[in-house]
Order: C-alpha cells, then sequence, then structure tokens
C-alpha cells in the first residue's frame, strides 16, 4: 500500500473525468459510454462511473467484479512497479456503479463482459 500511496500522492489533486465507448451491445446498434471522474485526494484515488450507460440488452453488460479487477489492471499499467498484493489496491476506492451496465445483475447477460468491456474500462482509467 506504501508505494501505491506514494505513486498518487505525486498526482496533483483534483478531479479528472474520462469516457470511454462500447460500440454497440451487439442488439442495439447504439454505443454504451463508460463515464468516469477520478478523484484524487490525498494519497487515495476514488473512481465513480456515475454517468454511465444504463443496462443493455445485449451480452456487454459487466458484473462488478469485472468493473473492479479492470480498474486495477489499468492501475498495474499505470504505476507498474508497485508490487501485486491487496494492500497495493487499498487507496484505490470504487463507487459501485448502480444503475449501470458496470454493475449488472441477474438475468442480464454479461458474456462479453471479460473480453470488450473490460478493455474499455482500462482505457477509461
Amino acid at each position: 500500500a506504501e508505494q501505491m500511496r506514494a505513486n498518487i500522492s505525486a498526482i496533483p489533486d483534483g478531479i479528472y473525468r474520462s469516457r470511454a465507448f462500447v460500440d454497440s451491445d451487439g442488439v442495439v446498434n447504439e454505443p454504451l459510454t463508460i463515464a468516469l471522474a477520478v478523484e484524487k485526494q490525498g494519497d487515495t484515488l476514488t473512481f465513480d462511473f456515475s454517468g454511465s450507460s444504463k443496462p443493455c440488452a445485449g451480452p456487454m453488460n459487466s458484473v462488478l467484479a469485472t468493473t473492479l479487477s479492470s480498474v486495477y489492471l489499468a492501475m498495474r499499467h499505470i504505476f507498474p512497479d508497485v508490487p501485486i498484493s491487496a494492500g497495493a489496491f487499498e487507496p484505490l476506492i470504487v463507487k459501485r456503479p448502480e444503475g449501470t451496465f458496470l454493475d449488472a445483475k441477474y438475468p442480464r447477460p454479461v458474456s462479453g463482459c471479460a473480453a470488450e468491456v473490460s478493455q474499455r474500462i482500462a482505457e477509461a482509467v
């Protein structure tokens, strides 16, 4: 946790916003939006996906575990010097993206989340 916190501390405090898109859910030919606001405060980062698209009809919904692991994967690439451990991810707070396609609930189809959506989440980070 100490190395991750030290790296995060070097980033100026503030809110950073980004968007990434999934071209279609495979059923409805409209893009899905991943809206991300990252608040950096001190030695922590809070990831807020509010404003992302609602759950979709096709298999591009993401379960929470995939959403979380995609954030952690992206941070691993941003700070490759930080060894992987539970503590390394302690200063990363991901607000549960309820009501969006990034926190799919049964019976929503999710088979596309690991291959496609996870990469777009990491892109947003």
